[in-house]
């Protein structure tokens, strides 16, 4: 596999090159561009744009499907141009890669993301937003949790290596700046054979440029062979820094009435050997999604699952206040249980306890 990243088929840079850049030009504006000249994010006027990955763009916090992103590269062009050799504001290396970015280089990166993610990037930790997302599964080995809106009914496939292998280089094409991880998409990575695992991470070593938080992925308790829980370590050691859990809740009962396995011990025993392995431990925990009359009964068992498992100031839980597919955002409930729960927690355990808004989720150049 090459060492190049590419905005579109017809240009390369090497890996040692790859670096965004941020101009600022005066009081007309400023714009963070890829390695390669793209615009990322622009100020122009009183706007603030960001571009997606997938291709949309956020008009001031809010998707504008009348902005194109070769409409702004080309507004970034004309100012550019403004000016071109004046050293304090654009060397002469970045005036270059701005101006020769085609417009054609957005519609082949819009043509090559659902080829890369077939089911889009879901959802990330906050703490992982701007790593490199490299899918090696689709779906849900359980697929039929009742709050899910991410994954439900969508069946669990295994990426075949070549695919896997064929992904990361349009990742990296449709992501042309340094990031600090990788994640592993989707729902449950550790779900794939040890020796694909393995395989993976070597594969990413080799391609990526250093990764200062290492490879990260979503795990569940239920659907891991033994020979990977077995081998964790090994796992580690090959660059596997991070993995986040779906607890939910701490409570047998109430896990299995949302179609979760009810028994908590599983999962208190896979943090454990996460630990033990040299992994850091991320916990999803969730608010508003049951009745108002199980909040108590939720929050304190969850608060006692967390005195049981001892976790460190390398670990975070994630309260995520549940929301419905159809309605977009969290109720008000949810909001004040993440607000009760987050405090409860902040009691028992060392790890750092954020706030996890999945909903205002967008996956940005």
């Amino acid at each position: 596999m090459s060492g190049f990243v590419c905005l579109d088929v017809s240009s390369a840079v090497s890996s040692s090159q790859l670096s965004g850049f941020k101009c600022e030009f005066g009081d007309q504006g400023s714009a963070r561009f890829d390695a390669l000249g793209a615009w990322c994010s622009a100020h122009l006027g009183d706007d603030f744009f960001r571009r997606l990955v997938d291709g949309r763009i956020l008009k001031n916090n809010h998707l504008d499907s009348s902005v194109q992103a070769e409409g702004v590269q080309a507004r970034l062009q004309l100012l550019v141009e403004q000016f071109r050799g004046n050293p304090e504001f654009l060397s002469r290396a970045q005036f270059e890669l701005i101006s020769s970015v085609p417009d054609s280089a957005f519609s082949e990166l819009d043509a090559l993301y659902p080829q890369t993610y077939p089911e889009g990037v879901p959802v990330l930790p906050p703490d992982r937003y701007r790593d490199w997302v490299v899918p090696v599964t689709t779906g849900c080995p359980n697929g039929q949790c009742s709050f899910c809106v991410f994954y439900r009914d969508k069946p669990f496939q295994v990426m075949n290596p070549s695919v896997i292998g064929t992904r990361m280089v349009n990742v990296r094409r449709l992501v042309n700046e340094s990031r600090s991880g990788v994640f592993l998409g989707s729902a449950n990575a550790l779900a794939l054979p040890f020796h694909s695992l393995q395989s993976v991470l070597s594969l990413i070593q080799t391609e990526f440029p250093v990764l200062p938080k290492g490879i990260a992925c979503f795990a569940d308790a239920d659907n891991l062979s033994p020979k990977v829980r077995s081998r964790l370590k090994e796992l580690a050691e090959a660059g596997l820094s991070h993995v986040v859990v779906g607890l939910e809740t701490g409570s047998s009962v109430l896990r299995g009435a949302i179609n979760k396995r009810g028994d908590t011990v599983p999962t208190e025993h896979l943090i454990r050997e996460l630990k033990q392995a040299g992994c850091g431990v991320g916990v999803t925990v969730l608010t508003g999604f049951l009745a108002a009359d199980d909040f108590e009964q939720h929050c304190q068992e969850t608060r006692r699952f967390f005195e049981r498992v001892k976790l460190d100031t390398q670990d975070r839980i994630y309260i995520s206040p549940w929301f419905a597919s159809d309605e977009g955002k969290p109720a008000q409930r949810a909001i004040n249980e993440m607000a009760q729960m987050k405090a409860t927690l902040q009691t028992v355990t060392r790890a750092r306890v954020t706030a996890y808004s999945s909903h205002n989720f967008y996956y940005f150049t």
